[in-house]
């Protein structure tokens, strides 16, 4: 069964591309705009089974969204994406997304 991906990005094109890319790959996506709407989704949908954050973001980081989401979700696999904050001993994608990186990361 195809990962069913959260992407959490404040920058709609990039929001966009990854979206676009993780779909070709055969995930089932969903879209936020900031982590508070991203915690409101995981309520709603029981089947999100990855989260791929951006690390900085306005109000909520990546970094504080993933601690919360995984104490809703303690079985989520959470994925950071940054240009510049990489996240040690985290599952991690670089920006630009390229569709082999995510794929490599997340693998739908």
């Amino acid at each position: 069964m195809p990962d069913f991906v959260l992407i959490v990005d404040d920058e709609p094109l990039i929001l966009d591309l990854a979206a676009d890319l993780l779909r070709e790959l055969g995930c089932h996506v969903i879209t936020s705009h900031s982590a508070d709407e991203a915690l409101r989704l995981l309520d709603a949908e029981p089947r999100i089974t990855t989260l791929l954050t951006d690390v900085p973001m306005p109000g909520l980081n990546g970094i504080e969204l993933a601690a919360r989401a995984r104490h809703k979700r303690h079985d989520l696999r959470v994925v950071f994406a940054s240009g510049r904050d990489r996240v040690h001993g985290e599952s991690f994608v670089p920006k630009p997304f390229s569709r082999e990186a995510l794929a490599r990361v997340i693998g739908c």
